[in-house]
């Protein structure tokens, strides 16, 4: 008798606090509705600006930094075009990677996109499909319609939005997304927001073409091929031969993996680490005889 009259007691408290609980959020919902004094409400609706900033910004950041990774690994396209090679990854499965330079009856053909057409290529990819609602990950699902923030406001209108990029030392992220916040008498327009991602693509740009270059210029492939690795420190792996190439600065390290996984194709892999970035960077680029 006295477990089960402990155990009603249990279940009583537990109604008496949630019957608390609903009510307190109930007054809290109702306090939000409330209408403010134009003074109040300039103070309140100014103190939200920050972080309604900071989330724009931060899932665009999230979204290009995705789309980066994806550039990286296919030889600085996003989406791979007719001359390009399945590469067979060492954990299992594979990836489609462009050739930027294949050797065909003699002469070589140089894909190599400049990184004006990377800049473009990126730059156009987050202005369309980045921005679909239905692209995972996207910029529009991570925002999603302000709906964390819609309680505190009596309504929230956007616009479009459009992202101007530019390869500089960094990533550089101009984002243009009027965001018109209302509450009670008073309403501000956000528009302009800045972000930016520290890999320096100009950088990784300029070794991979100074290693093309040698290539060209060096005559037969495999020969060149062979002379590059013998440049650097080798050793064997697997059966898979890597020749680190290491240029640094004070602030990164690249570093070039070659990876010859046959005698016709070599992957190079750029290694870019930054103490702002969480994970390093990865770019690859390929070059081969098909």
């Amino acid at each position: 008798m006295q477990k089960r009259g402990q155990v009603t007691i249990f279940i009583i408290l537990g109604i008496v606090i949630v019957a608390v609980l609903a009510f307190v959020f109930f007054i809290g919902d109702i306090s939000f509705k409330e209408d403010l004094t134009a003074e109040e409400a300039e103070r309140f609706v100014s103190s939200r600006i920050e972080p309604i900033s900071v989330l724009v910004e931060g899932c665009v950041e999230q979204t290009a930094f995705d789309v980066l990774k994806n550039m990286g690994r296919q030889g600085g396209r996003i989406i791979p075009r007719a001359r390009y090679y399945d590469v067979p990854l060492i954990g299992g499965g594979s990836s489609l990677i462009d050739y930027s330079l294949i050797k065909v009856n003699g002469e070589y053909m140089n894909y190599d996109p400049s990184l004006a057409a990377m800049e473009a290529e990126f730059e156009t990819f987050l202005n369309s499909v980045a921005l679909d609602p239905g692209f995972p990950s996207g910029i529009s699902g991570c925002i999603d319609d302000f709906k964390n923030f819609e309680r505190e406001f009596d309504n929230i209108d956007t616009g479009d939005m459009s992202i101007d990029v530019e390869f500089g030392k960094k990533v550089l992220l101009k984002i243009s997304y009027p965001v018109t916040l209302r509450r009670s008498s008073y309403e501000t327009t956000l528009e302009d927001y800045y972000t930016e991602i520290p890999i320096d693509m100009g950088e990784i740009h300029q070794v991979s073409s100074r290693l093309i270059n040698e290539i060209i210029s060096g005559g037969d492939y495999l020969d060149v091929v062979s002379d590059l690795a013998n440049t650097y420190e080798s050793e064997l792996n697997a059966n898979l031969r890597e020749d680190i190439i290491r240029a640094r600065s004070d602030h990164y390290v690249i570093d070039a993996v070659a990876e010859f996984n046959n005698r016709n194709n070599i992957l190079f892999t750029l290694e870019y680490t930054h103490p702002e970035l969480t994970q390093d960077y990865l770019f690859k680029f390929l070059t081969g005889t098909g």
